[in-house]
C-alpha cells in the first residue's frame, strides 16, 4: 500500500506558515550583493544576495526585490554616506521582509540599508592585510627604503583617464622639457575586480627594467569604494617587497586604502606628488647653486688672501733687500775708509822710513857710501 501523498499547495502552505510565524517582521541580513539593477521603467531594483565561506564557497544566494519608493531613498541614503552608487561586489546589511507565497515562491523584499556596515567591512578588510602583513613582517619594508635624494628617471602607473593624470603631467612634461628628468608611464585599470592584477602586472614589468628612482601610483579623486580596489593583500605584498620606493597618490587626503599605509609616501592628490618631484629637483638646483656661489665666494677670498700675502711678503722682502743693501753699503764704507787709513799709514811710514835712509846716506857722504 503507498503512502498518503501530499499536495504541493499543503507543503508549500505549510512552510508559508513557518517563515510567517519565524520571520513575522522586518530582519537585518548580512550578505554580499552580487547585483544592483534599477528598472528603467519601473524604477523596482533587482539583485542577487550571496555568501560565502571562508575558502570563497558560495553556501547561500537568493534574488531579491527594491520597490521603487524604497530603491530611491535607499540609494539616495548610500551614496550620501558612501559617496557611491549601489553595485555589485559590496558586502551590504539590509532590512528586509522575508515572504513565501504557494504561488509565487520566496520572496525578499529590501526596505533599507545600513551604509556604515559597508563602510566598516572596508576598514575591516584594511586592517586585516595590514595585520597579515605585519605578521609577515613587511609591512614597513618599502617606507624603510632611502629615499631618492633626486629624481632623474620616475615610473608612473595610472589609467590614461585617470583623474588628476593631467595635472600630474603638466608638471612633469615641464621637467621633461628641461631634461631634468623623465617619465615613463605604464596603463593600468584604476578601478574594478581587475584592479590590483593590472597593477601589479604594470610593476612586474617596472621591476624588468632599470634606472627607475621611484614607482608613482596615481589615480585621483574618488569614493571610499572606488578605492575599495586598492584594498588587495596580493597587491599590497608585492608593493612592500619592491626594491625602489612607491609614491601613492590615490584618493583625496580623507580618503586612505591599503597603499597608503605600505607604500614609501602616500600623496592626498596626483598633483601634490607631482609638486613634491618638483620641487625635490629645482630644491637640489638651488642647493646647487647656491654650493657654486659660495665656492666663487671662497675662491675669491683666498685669491684675496693670496694677493695680500704676496704683497706683503713682497714689501718685507723688499724692506730686508733694502736693509741688506743699507747694512752692505755701509759695511763697505767702513772697508774703504780703513782701507784709505791703512794705505794712508803705510805711506806715512814709508815716507818717513825713506827719509831716514835718505838722511843716513847724506851723514855718510857719498862717495863712502857708493864704495861701500
Amino acid at each position: 500500500m503507498l503512502p498518503e501523498a501530499f499536495k504541493l499547495n499543503e507543503i508549500l502552505a505549510s512552510v508559508k506558515t513557518l517563515i510567517d510565524e519565524c520571520f513575522y517582521d522586518r530582519v537585518w541580513i548580512e550578505a554580499e550583493l552580487t547585483d544592483w539593477k534599477v528598472n528603467a521603467f519601473s524604477g523596482h531594483a533587482y539583485g542577487e544576495l550571496v555568501e560565502h565561506d571562508k575558502a570563497g564557497k558560495k553556501i547561500a544566494s537568493c534574488r531579491f526585490t527594491c520597490w521603487k519608493n524604497q530603491a530611491l531613498i535607499i540609494g539616495d541614503k548610500f551614496k550620501k554616506i558612501t559617496g557611491e552608487n549601489l553595485k555589485g561586489g559590496l558586502k551590504v546589511k539590509i532590512s528586509a521582509k522575508v515572504t513565501f507565497s504557494p504561488q509565487y515562491g520566496f520572496a525578499l523584499s529590501i526596505l533599507d540599508i545600513d551604509p556604515q556596515f559597508t563602510l566598516g567591512d572596508i576598514f575591516a578588510n584594511v586592517q586585516e592585510i595590514l595585520a597579515q602583513l605585519s605578521k609577515e613582517g613587511v609591512v614597513e619594508n618599502n617606507r624603510q627604503l632611502v629615499k631618492p635624494f633626486d629624481f632623474f628617471n620616475v615610473a608612473v602607473i595610472s589609467s590614461p583617464t585617470a583623474a588628476g593624470l593631467d595635472d600630474f603631467k603638466q608638471i612633469a612634461q615641464e621637467l621633461a622639457n628641461d631634461k631634468l628628468c623623465q617619465f615613463s608611464y605604464f596603463d593600468a585599470l584604476m578601478q574594478g575586480d581587475k584592479c590590483a592584477d593590472s597593477i601589479m602586472a604594470a610593476l612586474h614589468k617596472i621591476k624588468q627594467q632599470e634606472g627607475f628612482d621611484c614607482v608613482v601610483i596615481l589615480r585621483g579623486g574618488g569614493s571610499v569604494l572606488d578605492l575599495a580596489s586598492f584594498n588587495d593583500y596580493s597587491l599590497a605584498a608585492v608593493v612592500c617587497n619592491l626594491k625602489m620606493p612607491v609614491f601613492c597618490a590615490i584618493g583625496h587626503e580623507r580618503d586612505q586604502c591599503v597603499l597608503d599605509f605600505v607604500s614609501h609616501a602616500s600623496f592626498g592628490t596626483p598633483s601634490k606628488v607631482g609638486y613634491f618631484i618638483q620641487s625635490t629637483i629645482y630644491g637640489h638646483g638651488q642647493k646647487t647653486i647656491e654650493n657654486l656661489r659660495q665656492i666663487e665666494k671662497t675662491v675669491q677670498q683666498c685669491l684675496s688672501q693670496a694677493d695680500q700675502r704676496q704683497i706683503h711678503f713682497f714689501d718685507r722682502i723688499t724692506s730686508k733687500i733694502e736693509q741688506y743693501l743699507k747694512l752692505s753699503s755701509l759695511e763697505i764704507d767702513h772697508t774703504y775708509q780703513g782701507l784709505i787709513r791703512s794705505a794712508e799709514q803705510k805711506l806715512v811710514f814709508s815716507e818717513t822710513k825713506l827719509k831716514h835712509h835718505y838722511q843716513m846716506v847724506l851723514a855718510n857722504s857719498v862717495e863712502p857710501t857708493l864704495a861701500k
